[in-house]
């Protein structure tokens, strides 16, 4: 809360309260409202696009240090949006989806690679984490891996979650080859979370799209390689060439969008 006397300004109230980025369902709505009868300001917010608020805040009283009238003025801070992200195509080695009886036992294999990329793009997910979508047909489902679950050796970045402390992704690795290349593979268990990739019996094709922080994105595609078994319980695609750009976005809420949030306050 800050009001302008003359020609400088003062601020009367500030309160800051912190937001997980997991919360956020929606975007980000934020609300003034004022009571004129008592002259108390009350500001609220919402994490669902304004379906439900939250007032954690106390309320402010409007007129101090002998003001007595006020132009109110809602708005909010513009914030140029970052430039996307690079994007690197991968090859697909693999793409291994299994719909056993028992959700707690679906499995996904995920292998890409590429035998030559730019080492600007080659990011490490210790610092920002990673995500992976995937989307099979009509179906598409993101999955993340914190960067507390990373760890390096060398050039191989490794992700390993055996427990499920952070959703369905087991095991990962992303590795920068000695000839400049880029390996890049996932496991996914539905012991460890909910896996909603199914085969879709048959299927048509899938695409990935592995995104590291918010520095690069490397995508693969079925398109063009080989589909082995493809009914009820297996689909199997392998030996696909890059695609021409990423066929899927990457998963949302990004973290640059959180970063230039933070920097509003």
């Amino acid at each position: 809360m800050t009001h302008g006397v003359g020609t400088g300004f003062t601020t009367v109230q500030s309160n800051r309260v912190p937001i997980t980025p997991a919360s956020l369902t929606g975007r980000i709505v934020l609300r003034l409202s004022f009571d004129d009868a008592t002259a108390m300001l009350t500001c609220s917010f919402s994490l669902d696009g304004g379906t439900t608020f939250q007032n954690p805040f106390p309320p402010m009283q409007i007129f101090n240090s002998g003001v007595t009238d006020y132009d109110i003025l809602l708005g909010a801070a513009g914030v140029t949006p970052p430039p996307p992200p690079p994007t690197q195509p991968l090859s697909l080695r693999l793409l291994f989806v299994r719909k056993p009886s028992d959700p707690g036992s679906r499995r996904m294999i995920y292998k890409a690679y590429s035998p030559r990329a730019s080492r600007k793009l080659f990011v490490a997910p210790t610092v920002g984490g990673a995500t992976l979508k995937v989307k099979l047909d009509s179906v598409t489902q993101c999955f993340s891996m914190p960067a507390s679950g990373w760890s390096r050796f060398g050039r191989t970045y490794t992700y390993a979650d055996p427990g499920g402390s952070h959703g369905p992704v087991k095991a990962a690795q992303f590795k920068l080859t000695r000839t400049g290349g880029i390996r890049n593979k996932a496991l996914i268990i539905g012991a460890n979370g909910p896996v909603d990739i199914v085969p879709p019996n048959p299927g048509i094709e899938g695409d990935t799209n592995f995104h590291i922080g918010d520095s690069a994105e490397y995508c693969a595609s079925t398109a063009g390689g080989t589909i082995g078994q493809n009914n009820a319980r297996t689909f199997k695609a392998w030996n696909a060439p890059a695609p021409a750009g990423c066929n899927v976005t990457a998963c949302s809420p990004s973290g640059a969008f959180l970063d230039a949030l933070d920097g509003l306050f």
